[in-house]
């Protein structure tokens, strides 16, 4: 789209959360939309999920666009996924999480340059989300609950 600024590092960030098997076209490249007075930035890959306030960003619709990619693609629902995530969340037991997607959710702090990032996590097979900041959020869906200890049987033994 003509005229649309995205901030660099906000799009290097949610370019990492991109679909890069290229299975789910609306998911293959970033989007950038305007609402509630917010340019906003999001990018999924169905397992992971990547929001941005882009306050340095300009040329922000309304109507969602992807950035670089089909002018006739649609944005997915991605706000009803959210709807079920409580504002605050206790953590009792452990929870799986992925590796590589929590290393996205990190690589992506490190571009836009964060000294500290917040993870919530509240129960076995919730969102795992994370602050990034003041302007960026992402969230990590959940593996299939496994029964874990807490603390591994080996170091239980070291510390009794």
């Amino acid at each position: 789209m003509s005229g649309l600024l995205v901030t660099p590092e906000i799009l290097r960030a949610a370019t990492l959360f991109c679909d890069r098997d290229f299975y789910r076209p609306s998911l293959v490249r970033p989007w950038a939309f305007r609402e509630a007075g917010q340019n906003i930035v999001w990018a999924s890959d169905a397992y992971t999920m990547f929001v941005a306030r882009d306050i340095a960003g300009r040329g922000y619709r309304a109507k969602p666009v992807q950035i670089d990619g089909e002018k006739d693609a649609t944005l997915v629902r991605w706000k009803q996924c959210l709807k079920p995530i409580r504002a605050k969340r206790r953590a009792d037991e452990p929870v799986a999480i992925n590796p590589k997607y929590h290393a996205r959710v990190m690589r992506a702090a490190r571009i836009l340059d964060l000294k500290l990032t917040a993870m919530s996590v509240g129960a076995p097979g919730d969102v795992v989300t994370y602050t990034l900041g003041p302007d960026a959020w992402a969230c990590v869906m959940p593996m299939h609950e496994t029964e874990q200890p807490v603390m591994p049987h080996w170091l239980r033994k070291m510390v009794s």
